[in-house]
């Protein structure tokens, strides 16, 4: 292994370079002056924020400026507490090295201890992003919770904006400006596009047109990783589904909801956050290829599906035609509590969802809906729209205008 892999090894990220640079620097503010201005004048009740940090096997270096970016980027009388959960961290070899395992116990626990306003939560055994984070959000002790993930750095005037939008109404579930980390050199780079979000049939994320100057927009649904919402409404809401597991389909779940039990999912570009986004460039995993994190990819088709299932009413079907079948014996696990709590909240329809919030999305007919796949024998090449919105017969005129002779077909 030469030094590139070494030090990108399990992570997706340049852990050496991490461990050489200092705790504590200044990230760029880049917020237009509109910001700036606006800035000074957010009230003064504000209320305080409870900062949650979910961390599974992260490099400490990396951690800790997470922290002390929040520490050094808020304002103290508006800072509540940040809580660290650590999400069964182990070692694991050819991915995670007893040495860096070992920093996260004791020197983690005894640097804790030295830091205002930080509380680290222990969980005995591993309950992935959605329940770990709700083990820090019923721990939270102020008004307003925000996730936030385990390798960011805050930016100066990242969280006022965010607190503002919600005393505005508590109905707001904010997300900020994500900003990139590059994941060699670590340098600080431009929008990461994940900025207004739509979604695909397969209940992937879809970059929308996205203002990066101060202009709040609505979004469909959220990226997931970075958000803050009134505590109380967000429990109100359900937090987390709890069946939900490992991570991957919570940003469609809590968009599909906040939207339709009464909330909405806003992008609020004077706060800014960077955030370091993985690449498989100078690392492959032998068990999961360019993959921090071990989550087979059924957890997260799962996931999705359970989303898909519990809210997307007869718009389902779309969704389950598009993605992988489970495998036999693995089940959505309990639906009826999820649908007790939207029958309970009184939720829209997820039509009304579609024809009032995701207006972007383009809808198939699902009268007399078939499924099924096409192989273009003499090419060997499937029909695949790659998500795209044209309508199938376009990509039929396609592949036989591009074919040498005529071609025949068979499914895939």
């Amino acid at each position: 292994m030469d030094f590139k892999q070494k030090a990108h090894m399990g992570q997706c990220y340049n852990a050496a370079k991490s461990d050489s640079v200092p705790l504590d620097r200044d990230a760029p503010d880049t917020r237009p002056e509109v910001c700036k201005l606006r800035h000074r004048n957010y009230p003064k009740d504000l209320r305080t924020a409870s900062i949650v940090i979910v961390f599974h096997n992260e490099v400490a270096s990396v951690l800790l400026r997470s922290v002390h970016s929040v520490l050094n980027q808020s304002p103290q009388d508006l800072l509540h507490e940040v809580i660290l959960v650590d999400d069964a961290s182990v070692p694991d070899p050819g991915r995670f090295t007893e040495e860096r395992w070992q920093r996260l116990q004791k020197p983690l626990l005894e640097y804790v201890l030295q830091l205002p306003k930080v509380r680290l939560v222990r969980l005995g055994e591993r309950r992935g992003l959605m329940l770990a984070r709700m083990e820090g959000a019923w721990r939270a002790r102020a008004e307003i919770v925000v996730f936030l993930d385990s390798h960011i750095e805050a930016t100066p005037g990242w969280l006022e904006p965010l607190l503002a939008r919600i005393h505005e109404d508590r109905r707001h579930v904010v997300v900020p400006n994500i900003l990139g980390i590059h994941f060699d050199n670590l340098g600080y780079e431009g929008s990461s596009g994940l900025g207004v979000l739509s979604f695909t049939w397969t209940l992937g994320q879809r970059p929308m047109p996205t203002n990066t100057g101060s202009e709040i927009q609505k979004s469909s649904i959220m990226a997931g990783g970075l958000f803050a919402a009134d505590k109380a409404f967000f429990m109100h809401l359900g937090g987390y589904d709890p069946e939900m597991r490992f991570y991957g389909g919570e940003e469609m779940e809590i968009g599909f909801r906040t939207w339709q039990c009464g909330g909405d999912i806003e992008y609020v570009p004077c706060s800014r956050v960077y955030h370091i986004f993985r690449t498989s460039r100078y690392w492959q995993g032998t068990d999961s290829a360019g993959v921090a994190y071990k989550v087979p990819g059924v957890e997260i088709v799962r996931n999705k599906l359970r989303a898909a299932a519990v809210w997307m009413d007869e718009y389902e079907v779309l969704v389950q035609y598009a993605s992988a079948p489970l495998p036999t014996g693995v089940t959505l696990g309990d639906l009826e509590s999820r649908k007790s709590l939207r029958q309970h909240l009184q939720c829209k329809s997820f039509k009304w969802y579609l024809e009032n919030v995701a207006k972007e999305v383009f809808v198939p007919s699902i009268e007399g809906l078939l499924a099924g796949s096409l192989r273009n024998i003499k090419l060997d090449a499937c029909i695949d729209t790659l998500g795209g919105h044209r309508q199938l017969q376009a990509a039929l005129h396609r592949l036989i205008s591009d074919a040498p002779q005529k071609p025949t077909f068979k499914p895939c």
